[in-house]
């Protein structure tokens, strides 16, 4: 797939909605919780999405999924079709109210 300058606004614009400062931004982290707010761009975007990509890179978008996880692989799929990865990394923490450990996920892009 060649890269265009309409793929690249879709994918800086979408990594934004992330709060990466754009695509090729490989210092922030986020957070699983702070993909909730992209919900909106994806569904602004989604046509312009469905008419330039092919569909090895829609699949998820296409299949209507919300939520942040789900948000999480659209972002990872438009990634991999501009050769690019989403890292992901689990990290335990201990909840001393619920007496249990819970699970952070962070994730960054990996150049």
């Amino acid at each position: 797939m060649k890269i265009t300058n309409q793929h690249e606004r879709i994918l800086d614009l979408l990594c934004q909605s992330f709060q990466f400062e754009n695509a090729n931004d490989s210092t922030t982290i986020i957070t699983r919780k702070q993909c909730g707010k992209s919900t909106k761009t994806i569904k602004e975007l989604k046509g312009e999405i469905l008419k330039l990509y092919p569909k090895a890179y829609t699949k998820k978008l296409v299949s209507g999924a919300v939520g942040n996880k789900a948000n999480l692989t659209i972002l990872r799929q438009l990634l991999h079709a501009h050769q690019k990865k989403l890292l992901s990394h689990r990290t335990f923490a201990w909840d001393a109210k619920n007496k249990r450990s819970i699970v952070l996920y962070t994730y960054k892009i990996l150049v």
